[in-house]
């Protein structure tokens, strides 16, 4: 299905980035499929033509989150080459992006690693997404991923309450700084609720 929808929705509305794969581990759970970095390797050279054809000026990218243990995708991908004119039809990605939601020192230096290796290979990158960490009363349960509300809906308490305002900027304006620091290309607060109504409970 994606073979025929990505370049349609790229030809619609030629937008300036297109990722072509997102958190794969999350995309394979919500398939209830089991795949490889081999597995969207494939997809990803075999639909990037296909995009670019629909929409030229379209930059596409593909990434991980950090705390999904998808270190394996994203060596995968970064070494996918670069889109130049001769790689335009063979396959190929202009950038990078991660997913960060946990506040672990190690996440951060993976990431910052990450970056590095990526702007070796060519490619911009950028934080997809990110948000202050989730608050769970114990460890994230497994198959979290499979979940249509991924981590919210395993978190105690709801990431738009009312109480975790002030750590939401905090967060916003530290990954701003962070990412800055890193020679990243841009940066997606994803809990958007949160820019219009804070809740004081669910």
């Amino acid at each position: 299905i994606a073979m025929q929808t990505y370049p349609q929705m790229a030809a619609r509305y030629k937008p300036d980035n297109f990722v072509i794969v997102h958190e794969p581990t999350t995309m394979a759970a919500r398939m209830t499929i089991t795949t490889t970095p081999g597995d969207w390797d494939a997809f990803i050279r075999a639909v990037e033509p296909l995009i670019k054809a629909a929409s030229p000026r379209t930059q596409v990218g593909a990434g991980d989150c950090s705390h999904c243990n998808e270190e394996a995708f994203f060596a995968d991908f970064v070494a996918i080459p670069t889109c130049t004119a001769a790689t335009l039809t063979s396959g190929c990605l202009d950038f990078m992006t991660m997913d960060l939601y946990s506040n672990a020192a190690a996440d951060f230096t993976e990431d910052a690693g990450w970056a590095q290796v990526a702007h070796a290979a060519g490619k911009g990158v950028y934080t997809e997404e990110t948000f202050a960490p989730h608050f769970f009363s114990g460890a994230i349960p497994p198959g979290f991923q499979g979940n249509a509300g991924g981590l919210e809906s395993v978190s105690t308490i709801g990431s738009a309450n009312a109480i975790f305002t002030g750590l939401d900027q905090d967060w916003i304006k530290a990954m701003v700084q962070f990412d800055m620091a890193n020679g990243m290309q841009s940066i997606t607060p994803f809990t958007t609720q949160t820019f219009f109504l804070y809740v004081t409970s669910g």
